[in-house]
């Protein structure tokens, strides 16, 4: 196998890697949404909406992410395995 070869396979399991951690933090992040949201919690002139608002943002980044590292990802595998 060509050194090139190599690079790109090792590459390819960096972005997963990445992708994993990201879709972890993004799960927490909607835990975190549904903790600060529950009206079974409280009331929902109680609710923490800011925080809900910052959360939301987080998780619009962790997505975009994520959709990045989808593309790369398959381009990696496209030229990897055709």
């Amino acid at each position: 196998m060509d050194e090139n070869r190599l690079m790109m396979k090792g590459r390819l399991e960096e972005l997963r890697r990445d992708q994993k951690k990201w879709r972890h933090k993004a799960k927490m992040l909607l835990r975190d949404m549904a903790k600060t949201l529950n009206p079974a919690l409280r009331d929902i002139e109680d609710m923490e909406v800011a925080d809900a608002a910052m959360i939301m943002d987080e998780l619009v980044m962790a997505q975009a992410e994520l959709l990045g590292l989808r593309t790369r990802i398959r381009e990696l595998e496209e030229a990897l395995y055709g």
